[in-house]
């Protein structure tokens, strides 16, 4: 039956070859071309940390049953979630199908070995093990390949929106359900990853998944509760938590106090601290926080003061360089506050109230709300009408009652309260929980601002393909395993990114600017990749096996030589050999 087949598949690949030379095309499947991209890149910066041997020193398999790793699993699924352009994770099979899969993961299988049962057992195995501790695991090893020294951590939050049901499961503390979507999408189920990066290097540290109904308050307590004993196992050096004003409340305050941690955060807008000392001072009160001509920057020490139960030193901050954003901001709060209070003050004048009493107060509740506009010449016209039915008798005097009141007046913008809004919003203050260290202002300044260093990451897995078309992603313990699949593919971009521009930097390396008018020696991976896939690197396999890699630009040459041998190797022709 098999020799059968296979003479059929003969006779209609000689047919179509028939076929293609009529139409004057030339096919030669003799010759294979696979486009590389940045895999090598992803491929090489995975095995210098050491990632796929850590997992599967947890979570691997052994048995003349196990085709395929669990580490080369992971490998396979980051490199697809990071290529160029950026894939979603659904066809992995499809995604490496012309690809040397067998070199880049340096094991003996091939793209169909990379099906959705495979992929979903190993989601399972995460789930079982714990994808925290697991990616702590990681992200140790990281730290440790660079040498860095982590003493502060900065954690925030995102959300994903799934597009499926909702669903729970015993045992499983994920649920997802509505809440606040940072994707604007709060019409769909949420899941919420909180995650650590390391200040300095910007390393990603931790990732939790939690469900999309829970707060930034509750969640970051939560962390603090249940993982940051392993956090401090991992990284004997750290010092400081920084967050925004979420953390901001007595018990998370408490909760770092008995971890040994001193806090860094932002104090809240509405808190009576904050409302004194932007009444207190004023924009010419505050002093340049860096000892440059263009510092747009400029701070104040305020003292100490109670902050969610806790002393703190006190730094009130002014970013005029945000004065052009948030001032179309408020001017646009302020022309729809103006709108919104002329409808109202119409709906009285068409609408009128029944008696002065209640019209007095409705101006009064207005004027009470107001945050950008002013009320002037409020004039109350009292409309009359008879006191009795009926046409009035000849000669008699008409008796008149109240019938309503109408509500004019003139309604305007406030150029003093825009103005002094303005410069509220773009003052904040900035709290911490060690008093006694001496702090320069761009020092705590400085800590404060790299809290957003994770949030630059998040979005190369902001694509909706990875939570919608996963077919076997319906249950929400592989849902919080393909969350940590994404953690460890942002691991290994921030990690890449560093090992580029450290290489390029100590060797004085540069790549073109997308124009090609300038150089950059400290390019995102972003701009890199983006580099790398405008050269279509190609590796060629022709019909002697012979290899050839073409699309190899000398400044990608001397940066490949000089990151070593890790991600070296991918690049060479002779690597791929005897595929």
């Amino acid at each position: 039956m098999r020799s059968i087949d296979t003479n059929n598949q003969l006779n209609q690949d000689n047919a179509s070859d028939i076929e293609f030379i009529n139409a004057g095309l030339q096919v030669d499947t003799d010759i294979q071309s696979v486009p590389l991209s940045n895999s090598g890149l992803i491929a090489g910066t995975f095995d210098a940390l050491g990632i796929e041997q850590i997992i599967e020193t947890y979570i691997g398999k052994v048995g003349s049953h196990v085709k395929v790793s669990s580490g080369a699993i992971v490998k396979a699924l980051v490199m697809q979630l990071l290529a160029v352009p950026y894939q979603s994770l659904y066809g992995t099979s499809e995604y490496f199908k012309d690809m040397p899969v067998d070199k880049l993961l340096n094991t003996n299988i091939t793209s169909d070995d990379l099906n959705r049962y495979t992929l979903s057992r190993l989601l399972d195995d995460v789930d079982a093990f714990g994808p925290e501790k697991l990616y702590l695991h990681c992200a140790k090893a990281a730290c440790d390949a660079f040498n860095i020294k982590v003493t502060d951590i900065q954690l925030d939050s995102t959300s994903f929106h799934y597009d499926g049901q909702t669903r729970e499961e015993e045992g499983c503390n994920l649920v997802l359900k509505k809440g606040y979507s940072r994707d604007h999408r709060a019409e769909l189920n949420q899941v919420v990853m909180l995650g650590i990066a390391d200040g300095i290097s910007k390393l990603p540290l931790f990732f939790k998944s939690v469900s999309g109904n829970i707060n930034d308050k509750t969640s970051f307590r939560n962390v603090l509760i249940d993982h940051f004993d392993d956090l401090k196992e991992q990284f004997k050096d750290l010092k400081y938590l920084i967050a925004d004003s979420a953390l901001c409340t007595n018990d998370n305050f408490n909760m770092a106090r008995a971890k040994g941690i001193h806090v860094i955060t932002r104090v809240v807008d509405s808190s009576e601290v904050f409302k004194k000392l932007t009444t207190k001072y004023t924009e010419s009160d505050l002093e340049p926080i860096y000892e440059n001509d263009d510092c747009h920057v400029f701070g104040k020490f305020c003292g100490t003061d109670i902050v969610a139960g806790q002393r703190v030193k006190l730094l009130l901050i002014s970013n005029m360089k945000m004065r052009k954003q948030k001032t179309e901001t408020i001017n646009r709060r302020a022309s729809k506050e103006l709108e919104d209070i002329n409808k109202k003050f119409k709906k009285l004048f068409t609408q009128p109230k029944k008696c002065m009493e209640d019209a007095v107060a409705e101006v009064d509740k207005i004027a009470s709300k107001l945050k950008y506009c002013s009320i002037d010449n409020v004039i109350y016209t009292k409309v009359e009408k008879n006191a009795t039915k009926g046409r009035p008798a000849k000669n008699k005097e008409v008796e008149k009652k109240l019938d309503c009141v109408k509500v004019t007046a003139s309604i305007s913008i406030n150029e003093e309260a825009v103005s002094k809004a303005i410069a509220n919003e773009l003052m904040f203050v900035i709290a911490t929980t060690d008093t006694k260290r001496k702090w320069k202002m761009h020092e705590l300044y400085s800590c404060y601002m790299r809290q957003s260093v994770i949030e630059r990451k998040w979005r190369i897995c902001k694509k909706p393909s990875i939570m919608i078309d996963a077919i076997y992603l319906k249950s929400p313990r592989r849902i919080n395993a393909l969350m940590w699949i994404m953690s460890i593919a942002l691991l290994i971009y921030a990690a890449t990114e560093l090992k580029i521009r450290a290489s390029m930097q100590e060797n004085n390396l540069s790549i073109p600017t997308p124009d090609h008018k300038n150089t950059m020696n400290k390019p995102t991976l972003d701009r890199f990749n983006q580099y790398i896939g405008n050269l279509k690197i190609t590796l060629t396999i022709d019909a002697e096996g012979k290899t050839y890699i073409s699309g190899l630009s000398r400044p990608l040459a001397h940066i490949l030589i000089a990151m070593g041998e890790h991600w070296l190797k991918y690049f060479r022709a002779e690597f791929y050999i005897n595929r």
